[in-house]
């Protein structure tokens, strides 16, 4: 009985862990292709273009956010970072009555 309801709380907390909240990735329009790049529930992160590697990047015309991740085309290769829109900057962990 012990085994079997500590196994239990122990699959309920695996299953609570979030997904990433914060990171980088790199995304790349292949021979000015269309291309995706999955990233769950991106719609709902904070993500912005960090690295135009050609300078061709422009939210919304070769570049742009949905639900599964983000799309990029005619060329566009950049590093993109997300985070949650709830995750603190690392001052604002640091000086946390500046926030108030």
């Amino acid at each position: 009985m012990r085994l079997s309801a500590a196994i239990g709380l122990l699959t309920s907390l695996i299953l609570l862990v979030p997904a990433a909240t914060a990171g980088e990735f790199a995304c790349n329009s292949l021979r000015g292709e269309l291309n995706r790049c999955a990233l769950k529930n991106a719609d709902r992160l904070k993500v912005r273009l960090k690295l135009d590697r050609e300078g061709g990047c422009k939210k919304n015309e070769t570049w742009g956010v949905d639900a599964d991740g983000v799309w990029v085309d005619m060329g566009c290769e950049a590093v993109f970072s997300f985070k949650h829109p709830s995750e603190r900057s690392w001052w604002q962990k640091l000086f946390p009555r500046a926030n108030r």
